[in-house]
């Protein structure tokens, strides 16, 4: 009986620290980010995402700052699969600006046609912006 309570007992203790050294990284980034360190805020937002739970509000935020993060340093490849990822699972709750992030990403890339439809999602969510009227004309054949 005693074995079984102190396996139970180091399974809990390791599950809390698994969940606070989580959010630790997550606290890491973020202050990174605020300090607009970039270079280190992407280093850390990967790293807690590969262990983040899904579809948490904490995942979205780390997901929507990393794509961020990732435009700032000019790197479109990784920002066009972070803001497809934030657009995979968080469609429902995605501000509009994310598509225009990944529109922007998108056609950095070379992607005319999917950006495109992203500037048109973009233009349907934000009627006084006309940028996503304007582009969506602009890469049509």
């Amino acid at each position: 009986m005693k074995k079984y309570n102190f396996g139970l007992l180091a399974f809990f203790i390791l599950i809390v620290q698994l969940t606070y050294a989580q959010s630790g990284r997550l606290k890491v980034a973020n202050r990174n980010f605020d300090n607009m360190s970039y270079v280190e805020a992407i280093r850390n937002y990967e790293d807690y995402l590969r262990t983040a739970k899904t579809g948490t509000p904490e995942m979205k935020e780390a997901l929507t700052k990393l794509g961020y993060s990732y435009r700032k340093v000019q790197d479109s490849r990784n920002a066009e699969r972070i803001y497809a990822e934030i657009i995979e699972r968080f469609s429902k709750d995605a501000e509009s600006e994310i598509y225009l992030y990944y529109a922007q990403a998108l056609a950095n890339n070379g992607k005319y046609k999917e950006s495109q439809k992203m500037y048109s999602r973009y233009g349907q969510e934000q009627t006084t912006d006309m940028r996503g009227r304007k582009f969506t004309v602009a890469y049509m054949d």
